[in-house]
């Protein structure tokens, strides 16, 4: 039908018009701005992805499933030679991602059960210093072992680190190292509370229960 066209943006949204009135708009899985950027998602993971900037590397894993939006950069602030990787099996029920400064590393291993609603940031977006000027405020990395539990409303902030078979708990809030692994993790801002003692399964209890 002629009178009926859509256009695409730089900025990843789709606009559908009917007689040159606007009528929906769709945002596209993937837009991705810059040059030599590796993406390897596969089929049907749930990821949306926006990058802007260069030499950025995205690895997800086979068998994943993540309802999340993923950012690397801003149109008006490129980032380049970033790095993430989500290892196979993980499972997300609703995650923001955001990458704001060069040469950022974010790695989420396998088998981690991420719930809704949960933000991870890997920089921040303003500038933060002490008396001298000097930056305190760089993010470099966020590094999240395997078989990692993140509750509802859970923030990861930048250079955290959360070692395997970790429990993070509603609304915690990360900022630092937890290197026990199998540790619980809550509060804002977040401590162990229960460390090298914490297992847990995806199943509920009472399937847990009958095996």
């Amino acid at each position: 039908m002629g009178f009926i066209f859509r256009r695409k943006l730089t900025h990843g949204h789709t606009l559908y018009y009917v007689f040159g009135i606007k009528v929906a708009s769709t945002r596209n899985p993937q837009s991705i701005i810059g040059k030599n950027n590796i993406v390897k998602i596969p089929p049907k993971s749930g990821v949306r992805l926006s990058v802007y900037g260069d030499n950025n590397e995205i690895i997800i894993d086979e068998n994943t499933t993540l309802n999340m939006n993923m950012f690397i950069g801003l149109p008006e602030l490129t980032c380049n030679n970033c790095k993430i990787h989500i290892g196979a099996e993980t499972t997300v029920g609703g995650a923001m991602i955001r990458i704001c400064e060069d040469n950022t590393k974010l790695i989420i291993g396998r088998d981690c059960q991420f719930s809704t609603d949960i933000q991870v940031w890997a920089s921040d977006t303003h500038t933060i210093t002490d008396a001298t000027g000097k930056i305190r405020n760089i993010g470099r990395e966020i590094i999240i072992g395997d078989h990692v539990w993140v509750g509802h409303g859970a923030s990861i902030c930048k250079n955290t680190i959360i070692a395997d078979g970790c429990v993070v708990g509603t609304k915690a809030v990360l900022s630092g190292k937890y290197e026990t692994p199998n540790s619980t993790i809550v509060g804002n801002p977040a401590q162990c509370v229960r460390v090298g003692e914490t297992f847990w399964d995806r199943r509920r209890p009472k399937q847990y229960i009958s095996g």
